[in-house]
């Protein structure tokens, strides 16, 4: 038996997370920037949700069920996008501004480029279509499949 081989084969599937991570954070980057408008200077915060990083530069960040903004931060920021927990500085009261305020995170701090508002209700509903319209197209072949087996 081959070592190499066996080893190769179980090292294999660890290599290939980190590819399929990368490819779905970047789809989901891509629909962000889809239902993202123009850069904003700054917006009211009082406090964070939720966030969701999705790429070495750039954070969603919730500060209501449906309010998201799209951040993104100057390079260089490492490790930016491994980040497990992120806070905002508000230079101004309840404000984070673009180029005066900064994302920290795990021991790093990056200062904001830019800010774009996302429709994050269109984009849920855009989403929710588009599930919709897939178990509708696999509810359809699998008919036709029962169909031709009959």
């Amino acid at each position: 038996m081959n070592y190499k081989n066996v080893i190769a084969a179980l090292l294999l599937p660890l290599l290939l997370v980190p590819a399929a991570q990368a490819s779905s954070r970047a789809e989901r980057l891509a629909q962000f920037e889809k239902f993202a408008s123009a850069p904003v200077p700054q917006f009211r915060y009082f406090n964070m949700t939720g966030f969701e990083t999705l790429s070495d530069d750039t954070v969603a960040v919730w500060t209501r069920v449906n309010e998201a903004y799209l951040i993104k931060v100057r390079q260089p920021c490492p490790n930016f996008d491994f980040a497990q927990a992120i806070s905002l500085s508000n230079s101004q009261a309840h404000v984070v501004s673009a180029r005066f305020d900064a994302v920290s995170f795990d021991g790093g701090r990056c200062m904001i480029e830019s800010i774009r508002p996302v429709d994050y209700k269109a984009m849920r509903k855009a989403e929710q279509a588009a599930k919709a319209a897939k178990a509708d197209a696999a509810g359809s072949a699998q008919a036709g499949q029962a169909a031709g087996g009959l």
